[in-house]
């Protein structure tokens, strides 16, 4: 890019948020500005994060209830994770989460 075009860019935008500088350029520019605007927020509020495999990821209820409905069907796989809602903490891993899960399964039968 021309050093001319950046240095206006960079006084523009001192003077005016990028989503109105955008509505500068007419129906194109308020076409891009959603994208635009979202893709600035989203590196704002970027976080690095470590992946980890799934067997340490810590429990969510969706991740659990997802593999419970795989073995038990929805409405059983409901019925147990609600039953042991109260006996999850939250430092425990998907996987501790459905042993628990189980097993409190395997006591009630």
């Amino acid at each position: 890019m021309p050093d001319e075009f950046l240095a206006d860019l960079s006084w523009d935008l001192e003077r005016k948020s990028v989503s109105s500088w955008l509505l500068g350029f007419g129906r194109n520019g308020s076409s891009v500005r959603p994208q635009v605007v979202g893709n600035l927020l989203g590196l704002q509020f970027r976080t690095s994060t470590e992946t980890r495999p799934p067997d340490k990821q810590l429990w969510s209820q969706d991740d659990v209830l997802e593999t419970l409905i795989r073995m038990f069907g929805a409405l059983k796989a409901k019925d147990l994770l609600n039953q042991a809602l109260p006996h999850l903490k939250a430092n425990m891993t998907n996987e501790e989460a459905i042993r628990l899960v189980i097993q409190m399964a395997g006591k009630e039968n």
